[in-house]
């Protein structure tokens, strides 16, 4: 599955704070992130989903990055947004298992049409058949669950104002002076 490419990053400066380095390239990643959420919200494919996932790593590791010289209020955001990544990634996994699925279904359909003769294989190849439909019934409905989670996360992220928050603590942070 391919991977959306990083936003380009500011180029900082060894002259530059830790805050002015956190203001010029925190604000990108949260760009970057929040770009994924119109999309995310029309349509949840695997390929949509996945890239937010892979943005909100580069948001949460770039965070991290910065989380020792902030404030609580900005390791909570960090708290979230992990959480957010968190179920992505189990989304993640019921998509890939449902491709893996799908993908070996037609091999066990076209193998009972090759082999009528045999009528215990074509049997044993219907009941085969018939689990793996019941597992990936299960997974389309555990995929449902994480996704509609996901949205509510995602939205009390929102009324927290979430990302105004963290581009303001940014903003307080480029102008900490330097140590």
């Amino acid at each position: 599955m391919p991977v959306a490419k990083s936003w380009k990053l500011p180029r900082v400066s060894t002259t530059d704070t830790v805050g002015q380095t956190a203001g010029s390239i925190l604000p990108v990643r949260v760009a970057e992130t929040w770009s994924w959420i119109p999309s995310v919200r029309r349509r949840a494919s695997a390929k949509t989903l996945h890239n937010l996932r892979i943005s909100i790593k580069r948001l949460r590791y770039s965070m991290e990055i910065y989380a020792p010289c902030s404030g609580e209020r900005f390791r909570n955001a960090i708290e979230e947004i992990k959480e957010a990544q968190r179920l992505l990634g189990r989304l993640h996994d019921r998509d890939v298992a449902l491709q893996k699925l799908v993908d070996y279904l037609p091999l066990g359909t076209g193998t009972i049409g090759r082999n009528r003769q045999s009528g215990r294989l074509v049997i044993r190849r219907r009941l085969e058949e018939q689990a793996l439909k019941r597992i990936m019934a299960k997974y389309r409905k555990e995929r449902a669950e994480l996704y509609r989670k996901f949205l509510a996360h995602w939205s009390r992220l929102g009324r927290r104002r979430v990302r105004m928050g963290l581009l303001n603590l940014l903003r307080a942070n480029a102008r900490l002076p330097s140590d």
